[in-house]
């Protein structure tokens, strides 16, 4: 591979990395995450109605909760240069079924759009994870991921309960720890998961004395505080726009409190009924599948890469006899690092690979790579990917997934569904999160027991834009099918082509999420869909063009920075 290819895995992988976060996140020791049924080959569109029928109209203004009230103050975050953004802190209580008991604290941020007179109903964006920290990435990956949104409305933003700026915080420096412990260690998958639960029972541990309340950090609790936001804010209208466990959320206000929603965006969908520990292996092959026969169908990819598969499969089973030594940085603190790459470690890359568009035409290459033992591109893939965990708030995670999804599914099914495909087994035996030890995680944190309804389909007339990502290896197109299925104005649009968070992959889905807003009740027009292909792959050696380099100077979280970029660069 070329320098001028190194360096676009580079800049794209530290993109990557910034998108991930967003993503429904699955610990583990080399990747995140579940994925659905394998939907229709290529591009497909569904579009229902095709009438457009009247945006349904909101009910009389409810009443917030007694506790709730905004307070505007001082960003705890760097605002992107040239934004105006007010911010402030919505208090509302912990328990909302203990009347004068604790209250919390929740970050709040407010985009102003680019129109000088924006429409009324602003877009209200729910971050993933669970327990993804929403503020905390907006100095590195506002402007590239959601500024085009800001065209006619104001956008908001906000930590969820116990995430990012919002307190108390669920985050567990405990399991960051161990993060950095094992990168030398090439442990087996049971080890590595050990070591994690135990951090994570330190963390409860320390959490319990502080006088956190485990179970109140739910999508119902989140969604009762998303209902007490737009009352306090006087907003008659909003659009919701959830992106992986985002999507969940926004179901769980669609079904909990449905009042001033005008439309809604699943980007990614994970649907309630979607059961994410039996479905991980099958998701992951599926999305595993797909990248192999799209190389097998690109003529330099193929050429290159005859027998991807074999070459997988040999690779893996090589690395587990002798492991790679990767050098990684922690990007936040420049302490470096020495990691052994063992066969789960290298599928753990893979996985989250297939999550970004950008990263997903390397991974045949990265696979030659370090066959020839060039560990270059997936050192930097694993440091950015690292560097996800620092925006994760894990006790969240925790108190998301016991209260309400990995009770639904038993030991037995999900050992089942592992023997089925003994590759992406590997990973969900050292996830806390997907595989079995996720049991063993909720025996920890031990948080009230879930409400059927968390495992219900949520049905819900209010106009519903479904994306998913072909390659989406987490929450796949089926996923998104199925939350469509009890949405009576959805429009549904599979995107070839991309992975994981549509939505900020390209122009076309960002395109039309800004139509859908301007007019939910009417079909889209699609066109651009078709326009999109395959992977472009990235093999072999890539001729670098002639480049003039001009200078710049720019100021970045109060720093300046100078230096030379090609002519013709976009920021």
């Amino acid at each position: 591979m070329s320098n001028r290819t190194r360096w676009i895995v580079w800049t794209l992988a530290a993109v990557a990395a910034l998108l991930g976060i967003v993503f429904l996140v699955f610990r583990n020791a080399g990747t995140e995450s579940p994925d659905g049924v394998t939907p229709e080959a290529g591009p497909s569109t569904t579009a229902s109605p095709t009438t457009s029928p009247p945006v349904a109209t909101s009910s009389p203004t409810p009443t917030a909760s007694p506790a709730a009230a905004f307070r505007e103050g001082t960003c705890r975050f760097e605002p992107p240069v040239g934004r105006q953004v007010r911010c402030g802190d919505l208090e509302v209580p912990e328990r909302r079924d203990q009347p004068g008991g604790a209250t919390i604290r929740l970050h709040v941020a407010i985009f102003a759009s680019d129109n000088p007179e924006p429409r009324p109903d602003p877009i209200l964006y729910l971050e993933g994870g669970p327990g993804g920290d929403a503020l905390e990435t907006v100095p590195f990956a506002f402007e590239q991921r959601f500024a085009r949104f800001l065209e006619n409305r104001d956008f908001i933003m906000f930590d969820q309960r116990g995430t990012g700026f919002s307190e108390p915080s669920l985050s567990c420096p405990e399991t960051r720890e161990v993060d950095f412990e094992i990168l030398p260690l090439a442990l087996p998958a049971e080890e590595s998961a050990d070591r994690y639960l135990d951090s994570l029972r330190e963390c409860r541990e320390r959490l319990q004395g502080d006088g956190v309340d485990l179970s109140a950090y739910t999508s119902a609790a989140s969604a009762a505080d998303i209902a007490d936001l737009i009352t306090v804010l006087d907003y008659e209208q909003v659009n919701l726009y959830g992106i992986s466990y985002g999507t969940r959320l926004a179901l769980t206000v669609l079904r909990d409190h449905p009042d001033h929603i005008r439309s809604v965006v699943l980007d990614s969908a994970y649907p309630l009924e979607a059961d994410a520990l039996v479905d991980f292996p099958s998701n992951g092959r599926r999305a595993l599948d797909l990248l192999l026969a799209a190389c097998g169908e690109d003529a330099g990819c193929s050429s290159a890469y005859p027998d991807l598969a074999g070459d997988l499969d040999r690779l893996v089973a090589e690395l587990d006899g002798s492991p790679l030594t990767l050098p990684v940085t922690d990007i936040f603190t420049g302490d470096a690092y020495e990691a052994k790459l063992n066969g789960d470690g290298l599928v753990g890359l893979l996985f989250q690979g297939l999550y970004s568009a950008e990263l997903i035409p390397l991974l045949p290459d990265m696979v030659g790579d370090l066959a020839a033992a060039d560990v270059v591109t997936a050192s930097r893939l694993l440091t950015t990917f690292l560097a996800d965990g620092e925006f994760l708030s894990i006790g969240v995670l925790a108190s998301v997934q016991c209260g309400e999804e990995i009770p639904f599914a038993t030991p037995e099914e999900v050992a089942v569904a592992g023997a089925s495909d003994p590759l992406l087994d590997r990973l969900a035996d050292s996830s806390i999160n997907v595989g079995e030890p996720a049991f063993e995680m909720c025996e920890i944190w031990q948080v009230d027991p879930p409400d059927p309804l968390e495992n219900q389909p949520v049905t819900s007339d209010v106009p519903t834009l479904v994306l998913a990502g072909e390659f989406d290896p987490i929450t796949p197109p089926a996923w998104g099918r199925l939350a469509a299925d009890g949405l009576e104005r959805s429009q549904l649009i599979v995107f070839p082509g991309i992975g994981h968070g549509a939505s900020v992959s390209g122009d076309c889905p960002a395109d039309l999420v800004v139509a859908f807003w301007d007019d939910p009740a009417a079909p889209l027009d699609t066109g651009c869909v078709g326009q999109m292909s395959g992977p472009d792959f990235l093999v072999g050696e890539v001729a670098a063009p002639a480049v003039e380099l001009i200078p710049f100077t720019e100021q970045l979280f109060g720093v300046t920075l100078t230096g030379l970029v090609p002519e013709g660069w976009e920021r």
